[in-house]
């Protein structure tokens, strides 16, 4: 079997790359490389390598021929919600258009396609998880994006017949994640001494799962499971404001630091999502929270 991962140098595809490295399969990774994406995050010498766009459609049909690809791991995407508000058109051309290109590949070769999406598009939670069925409905540009990217998906397995699967983590942590994000910023602004800036109230809650079980869930999902929709989600839950308080206590640090700014346009209060059905195929084990973080601030 040979593995085509997009978007491998960043976060969760360098960590996924890493588990299928364990395993000796045969990879070719595609990065376009932008902020977010490091070369250094992945060992080139265990992979062919090519800095492109997933849209340069015609190059990347080239690579699927040479390299005689039968799966294409999409992890090519830009993710940050702040600059999705700011301006959504590098949202739209990578996480909709990108995956166009990717779909029409594997339409005309004969490939599966398995993106990896977001627990985002199933918007804000109340009082019940969400699982796969759940309808769609988005609440910033880039969840919009990526709710986009799935019903694309869903209408080229319905048209075309292709093979498929649909993976939604949760929010993730742990190490390579770029200071832009939530926990990493928080760990680089105690070490500068600088104010760790909270939006809102800070009561927002999220469902963090440490990066290292999404990346093996997801071989497995790819490996063992059928065409479908997938969540991936820790039980662990908490606000903004125990992460920062965790934190902070693990550094040795007290909360002077914190400060609480203007709310995120459109801020979903919480996210919620069940692994029921994941867990009937593959045994995810959830490494503990708070050996995840100390794991994360030892290594970031």
């Amino acid at each position: 079997m040979n593995y085509l991962l997009t978007g491998a140098c960043g976060f969760i595809g360098s960590h996924t790359f890493d588990e299928f490295v364990k395993r000796g399969h045969n990879i070719v990774v595609i990065d376009k490389l932008t902020y977010a994406g490091n070369i250094n995050n992945i060992d080139t010498s265990k992979c062919k390598f090519y800095q492109i766009d997933i849209n340069e459609t015609e190059k990347l049909k080239k690579i699927v021929k040479i390299h005689k690809i039968n799966k294409i791991i999409n992890f090519a995407a830009e993710t940050h919600v702040d600059n999705s508000i700011i301006n959504a058109s590098t949202f739209v051309k990578t996480n909709i258009s990108g995956v166009l290109s990717l779909l029409n590949i594997c339409k005309t070769q004969n490939i599966e396609l398995i993106q990896i999406s977001t627990d985002e598009v199933y918007g804000p939670a109340e009082y019940i998880p969400f699982d796969e069925t759940t309808p769609l409905n988005p609440k910033n540009p880039y969840a919009a994006t990526k709710a986009a990217a799935d019903h694309l998906i869903l209408s080229y397995v319905n048209t075309y017949n292709i093979e498929y699967k649909i993976i939604r983590p949760s929010n993730n942590f742990g190490t390579r994640q770029h200071h832009e994000k939530f926990i990493p910023k928080i760990i680089k602004n105690i070490r500068e001494n600088k104010k760790i800036p909270i939006y809102g109230d800070g009561n927002q809650k999220r469902q963090w799962t440490y990066v290292n079980n999404t990346a093996l869930a997801i071989y497995e999902i790819i490996t063992k499971c059928n065409s479908g929709i997938y969540n991936i989600g820790d039980d662990n839950i908490m606000t903004n404001n125990n992460i920062v308080k965790n934190i902070l206590s693990l550094l040795n640090c007290n909360n002077d630091l914190v400060t609480y700014v203007n709310d995120r346009a459109g801020h979903d209060k919480m996210y919620w999502i069940t692994s029921k059905k994941i867990n009937s195929y593959i045994d995810v084990v959830f490494t503990d929270f708070n050996i995840a973080i100390k794991e994360t601030i030892d290594n970031l």
